[in-house]
Protein backbone atom coordinates (compact mmCIF):
# COMPACT_ATOMS: atom_id res chain seq x y z
CA UNK A 1 0.00 0.00 0.00
CA UNK A 2 0.92 3.67 -0.07
CA UNK A 3 -0.24 7.03 1.19
CA UNK A 4 0.04 10.28 -0.72
CA UNK A 5 0.57 13.72 0.73
CA UNK A 6 -2.52 15.86 0.04
CA UNK A 7 -0.62 18.33 -2.14
CA UNK A 8 0.17 18.55 -5.87
CA UNK A 9 3.76 19.64 -5.09
CA UNK A 10 6.83 17.49 -5.71
CA UNK A 11 9.15 16.43 -2.90
CA UNK A 12 12.49 18.21 -3.35
CA UNK A 13 14.40 16.80 -0.38
CA UNK A 14 13.86 14.81 2.80
CA UNK A 15 15.70 13.74 5.94
CA UNK A 16 15.08 11.68 9.08
CA UNK A 17 14.42 13.52 12.34
CA UNK A 18 14.58 10.82 15.00
CA UNK A 19 11.96 8.26 13.80
CA UNK A 20 10.07 10.65 11.54
CA UNK A 21 10.72 11.89 7.99
CA UNK A 22 10.70 15.62 7.27
CA UNK A 23 9.96 16.27 3.59
CA UNK A 24 10.50 19.64 1.94
CA UNK A 25 8.16 20.07 -0.99
CA UNK A 26 8.27 22.81 -3.61
CA UNK A 27 6.52 25.36 -1.37
CA UNK A 28 5.79 23.58 1.90
CA UNK A 29 7.18 21.28 4.59
CA UNK A 30 5.49 18.06 5.72
CA UNK A 31 6.12 15.43 8.38
CA UNK A 32 5.63 11.73 7.62
CA UNK A 33 5.07 9.97 10.94
CA UNK A 34 4.01 6.62 12.40
CA UNK A 35 0.57 6.60 14.03
CA UNK A 36 0.44 3.11 15.58
CA UNK A 37 -2.99 2.51 14.04
CA UNK A 38 -3.28 -0.77 12.09
CA UNK A 39 -5.60 0.57 9.42
CA UNK A 40 -3.51 3.69 8.73
CA UNK A 41 -0.03 3.23 10.25
CA UNK A 42 1.42 6.38 8.64
CA UNK A 43 0.11 9.85 7.90
CA UNK A 44 1.25 13.18 6.48
CA UNK A 45 1.14 16.30 8.65
CA UNK A 46 1.66 19.73 7.15
CA UNK A 47 4.10 21.86 9.16
CA UNK A 48 4.61 24.95 7.05
CA UNK A 49 3.64 26.43 3.70
CA UNK A 50 6.10 29.36 3.66
CA UNK A 51 9.53 27.67 3.67
CA UNK A 52 10.75 25.70 0.69
CA UNK A 53 13.89 23.92 -0.41
CA UNK A 54 15.06 23.12 -3.93
CA UNK A 55 18.37 21.59 -2.87
CA UNK A 56 18.03 17.78 -2.75
CA UNK A 57 21.51 17.12 -1.25
CA UNK A 58 21.57 19.93 1.31
CA UNK A 59 19.70 18.32 4.22
CA UNK A 60 21.60 17.51 7.43
CA UNK A 61 20.16 15.59 10.39
CA UNK A 62 20.81 16.37 14.06
CA UNK A 63 19.39 15.03 17.31
CA UNK A 64 16.80 17.77 17.72
CA UNK A 65 16.56 19.39 14.26
CA UNK A 66 17.17 18.82 10.58
CA UNK A 67 18.38 21.56 8.25
CA UNK A 68 18.05 22.33 4.55
CA UNK A 69 18.87 25.10 2.10
CA UNK A 70 16.01 27.14 0.71
CA UNK A 71 15.98 29.55 -2.19
CA UNK A 72 15.92 32.52 0.17
CA UNK A 73 17.59 31.19 3.30
CA UNK A 74 18.80 28.35 5.50
CA UNK A 75 15.94 26.59 7.24
CA UNK A 76 15.65 24.19 10.18
CA UNK A 77 12.81 21.99 11.40
CA UNK A 78 12.33 20.51 14.88
CA UNK A 79 9.33 18.39 13.91
CA UNK A 80 6.85 21.13 14.85
CA UNK A 81 8.19 24.47 13.60
CA UNK A 82 10.10 25.46 10.47
CA UNK A 83 12.32 28.52 10.91
CA UNK A 84 15.48 30.09 9.52
CA UNK A 85 18.79 29.61 11.32
CA UNK A 86 20.77 32.17 9.33
CA UNK A 87 19.47 35.37 10.97
CA UNK A 88 23.07 36.51 11.56
CA UNK A 89 23.73 36.39 7.79
CA UNK A 90 20.15 36.82 6.68
CA UNK A 91 20.92 38.08 3.15
CA UNK A 92 23.83 35.74 2.45
CA UNK A 93 22.05 33.09 0.39
CA UNK A 94 20.31 35.66 -1.82
CA UNK A 95 23.41 37.79 -2.39
CA UNK A 96 26.14 35.13 -2.64
CA UNK A 97 24.55 31.85 -3.81
CA UNK A 98 24.14 31.27 -7.54
CA UNK A 99 20.38 30.84 -7.67
CA UNK A 100 20.62 28.86 -10.91
CA UNK A 101 22.82 26.22 -9.27
CA UNK A 102 21.05 25.57 -5.97
CA UNK A 103 20.49 21.93 -6.89
CA UNK A 104 24.23 21.13 -6.58
CA UNK A 105 24.54 22.33 -2.97
CA UNK A 106 25.76 19.52 -0.73
CA UNK A 107 25.48 19.45 3.05
CA UNK A 108 27.51 17.59 5.68
CA UNK A 109 27.89 17.51 9.48
CA UNK A 110 31.48 17.45 10.79
CA UNK A 111 31.03 16.46 14.44
CA UNK A 112 34.73 16.66 15.35
CA UNK A 113 34.64 20.45 15.05
CA UNK A 114 30.89 20.91 15.69
CA UNK A 115 30.53 22.30 12.19
CA UNK A 116 28.15 21.96 9.27
CA UNK A 117 29.53 22.33 5.74
CA UNK A 118 27.55 23.52 2.73
CA UNK A 119 29.44 23.59 -0.56
CA UNK A 120 27.79 25.90 -3.08
CA UNK A 121 28.50 27.81 -6.26
CA UNK A 122 28.84 31.55 -5.75
CA UNK A 123 27.71 34.15 -8.24
CA UNK A 124 31.36 34.94 -9.00
CA UNK A 125 32.34 31.31 -9.67
CA UNK A 126 34.41 30.52 -12.75
CA UNK A 127 33.75 26.75 -12.65
CA UNK A 128 30.65 24.63 -13.13
CA UNK A 129 31.01 23.17 -9.62
CA UNK A 130 30.84 24.57 -6.12
CA UNK A 131 33.66 27.00 -5.37
CA UNK A 132 32.93 27.95 -1.74
CA UNK A 133 31.81 26.44 1.57
CA UNK A 134 29.51 28.04 4.11
CA UNK A 135 30.56 26.72 7.52
CA UNK A 136 28.11 26.86 10.45
CA UNK A 137 29.32 26.08 13.98
CA UNK A 138 26.11 24.66 15.41
CA UNK A 139 27.37 24.95 19.01
CA UNK A 140 28.52 28.58 18.88
CA UNK A 141 26.00 29.57 16.17
CA UNK A 142 28.67 31.32 14.07
CA UNK A 143 29.41 31.31 10.35
CA UNK A 144 32.53 31.31 8.15
CA UNK A 145 33.35 30.98 4.45
CA UNK A 146 35.99 28.69 2.91
CA UNK A 147 37.20 29.20 -0.67
CA UNK A 148 37.52 25.50 -1.53
CA UNK A 149 36.32 24.14 -4.91
CA UNK A 150 34.48 20.85 -4.34
CA UNK A 151 31.58 18.69 -5.43
CA UNK A 152 30.36 16.66 -2.45
CA UNK A 153 31.08 15.40 1.08
CA UNK A 154 31.37 11.95 2.59
CA UNK A 155 33.32 9.81 5.04
CA UNK A 156 34.99 6.46 5.62
CA UNK A 157 36.06 4.55 8.75
CA UNK A 158 39.71 3.76 9.38
CA UNK A 159 40.37 0.02 9.49
CA UNK A 160 43.29 -0.09 11.96
CA UNK A 161 45.39 1.99 14.33
CA UNK A 162 48.16 4.09 12.81
CA UNK A 163 51.66 2.66 13.30
CA UNK A 164 55.23 3.88 12.75
CA UNK A 165 55.42 2.33 9.29
CA UNK A 166 52.43 4.42 8.14
CA UNK A 167 54.33 7.70 8.46
CA UNK A 168 55.90 7.72 5.03
CA UNK A 169 55.88 10.06 2.04
CA UNK A 170 53.76 7.55 0.12
CA UNK A 171 50.97 8.04 2.68
CA UNK A 172 51.44 11.83 2.85
CA UNK A 173 52.43 11.37 6.48
CA UNK A 174 56.15 12.19 6.31
CA UNK A 175 56.39 14.67 9.21
CA UNK A 176 59.26 15.85 11.33
CA UNK A 177 58.80 16.13 15.09
CA UNK A 178 58.29 19.88 14.77
CA UNK A 179 55.37 19.33 12.37
CA UNK A 180 53.22 17.59 14.96
CA UNK A 181 50.70 19.77 16.72
CA UNK A 182 48.74 19.59 19.93
CA UNK A 183 46.19 16.79 19.68
CA UNK A 184 48.24 14.71 17.23
CA UNK A 185 49.36 11.69 19.23
CA UNK A 186 48.81 7.94 19.48
CA UNK A 187 45.69 8.49 21.58
CA UNK A 188 44.21 10.95 19.09
CA UNK A 189 40.80 10.03 17.73
CA UNK A 190 42.14 10.14 14.18
CA UNK A 191 44.91 7.67 15.03
CA UNK A 192 42.51 4.96 16.15
CA UNK A 193 40.77 2.13 14.36
CA UNK A 194 37.14 2.94 13.61
CA UNK A 195 37.69 6.71 13.43
CA UNK A 196 35.30 8.44 11.04
CA UNK A 197 37.42 10.31 8.49
CA UNK A 198 35.51 13.04 6.68
CA UNK A 199 36.25 13.72 3.01
CA UNK A 200 35.23 15.91 0.10
CA UNK A 201 35.56 15.48 -3.63
CA UNK A 202 37.12 18.01 -5.97
CA UNK A 203 36.11 18.94 -9.50
CA UNK A 204 39.21 17.09 -10.75
CA UNK A 205 38.10 13.80 -9.22
CA UNK A 206 40.44 13.99 -6.22
CA UNK A 207 39.38 12.77 -2.77
CA UNK A 208 40.60 15.01 0.07
CA UNK A 209 40.58 14.18 3.79
CA UNK A 210 39.60 16.63 6.53
CA UNK A 211 41.73 16.64 9.68
CA UNK A 212 41.22 19.25 12.42
CA UNK A 213 44.86 19.29 13.56
CA UNK A 214 46.60 19.80 10.21
CA UNK A 215 47.25 23.43 9.28
CA UNK A 216 47.88 23.06 5.54
CA UNK A 217 45.54 22.95 2.58
CA UNK A 218 46.81 20.03 0.50
CA UNK A 219 50.34 20.90 1.59
CA UNK A 220 49.97 24.66 1.08
CA UNK A 221 49.67 27.14 3.94
CA UNK A 222 46.19 28.63 3.97
CA UNK A 223 45.33 32.19 4.97
CA UNK A 224 42.14 33.64 6.39
CA UNK A 225 40.20 36.87 6.58
CA UNK A 226 37.40 37.89 8.89
CA UNK A 227 35.27 40.97 9.49
CA UNK A 228 33.69 41.74 12.86
CA UNK A 229 30.34 43.33 13.51
CA UNK A 230 30.07 46.96 14.67
CA UNK A 231 31.05 47.10 18.34
CA UNK A 232 28.87 49.60 20.20
CA UNK A 233 27.15 48.47 23.42
CA UNK A 234 25.34 51.80 23.69
CA UNK A 235 23.57 51.79 20.33
CA UNK A 236 20.12 51.48 21.97
CA UNK A 237 20.78 54.68 23.90
CA UNK A 238 21.87 56.49 20.73
CA UNK A 239 25.40 56.86 22.06
CA UNK A 240 28.71 56.20 20.32
CA UNK A 241 31.63 54.29 21.82
CA UNK A 242 35.41 54.57 21.55
CA UNK A 243 37.48 51.39 21.94
CA UNK A 244 40.59 51.76 24.06
CA UNK A 245 42.17 48.53 22.78
CA UNK A 246 41.39 45.33 20.89
CA UNK A 247 42.82 41.90 21.80
CA UNK A 248 43.46 39.13 19.26
CA UNK A 249 44.14 35.60 20.51
CA UNK A 250 45.84 33.09 18.22
CA UNK A 251 48.65 30.52 18.14
CA UNK A 252 51.98 32.06 17.20
CA UNK A 253 54.84 30.14 15.50
CA UNK A 254 56.83 28.03 17.95
CA UNK A 255 60.13 29.66 16.97
CA UNK A 256 60.15 33.42 17.79
CA UNK A 257 62.94 33.96 15.28
CA UNK A 258 61.10 32.30 12.42
CA UNK A 259 60.09 35.30 10.34
CA UNK A 260 57.47 34.17 7.84
CA UNK A 261 56.40 36.95 5.44
CA UNK A 262 53.18 35.03 4.74
CA UNK A 263 52.35 34.89 8.43
CA UNK A 264 51.34 38.51 8.99
CA UNK A 265 48.23 39.87 10.65
CA UNK A 266 46.83 42.98 8.98
CA UNK A 267 44.28 44.85 11.11
CA UNK A 268 42.09 47.54 9.57
CA UNK A 269 39.86 49.83 11.63
CA UNK A 270 36.73 51.44 10.20
CA UNK A 271 34.88 54.33 11.81
CA UNK A 272 31.09 54.41 11.50
CA UNK A 273 30.12 53.64 7.89
CA UNK A 274 33.38 54.63 6.22
CA UNK A 275 34.47 52.50 3.25
CA UNK A 276 38.20 53.14 3.76
CA UNK A 277 40.06 52.17 6.96
CA UNK A 278 40.97 55.01 9.31
CA UNK A 279 43.89 53.00 10.71
CA UNK A 280 45.88 50.00 9.47
CA UNK A 281 48.36 47.97 11.52
CA UNK A 282 50.51 45.04 10.31
CA UNK A 283 51.59 42.62 13.04
CA UNK A 284 54.16 39.84 12.70
CA UNK A 285 53.11 37.12 15.19
CA UNK A 286 56.59 35.57 14.97
CA UNK A 287 58.43 38.67 16.24
CA UNK A 288 55.97 41.07 17.88
CA UNK A 289 55.00 40.68 21.53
Amino acid sequence: GFIEAPTPEWINTKEFLRDEIISHFQDSTWKYRYTGIDTSPFRWEKLNDMRRSGCPYSTVSYQEIETAVGATGLIKCDGVNVNRYDEKIIDYTEEIFNQDKLEIINGYRFDNLNQQFLCYQSKSATTTYSDQWLVWNFIEDSFATFNIPSTCFGAYYSQRDLAWQDFTAANNLDYSWDDFQEGQNWLSYFSQKGAKISCFGTENGELMELFPFFSTDNGTNSGFEFTTKDFNPFVKEGQKAVLGYVDFYFDRPSDPGDYDPDYLLTVEFYVDEQQEPSLTKVINPSADD
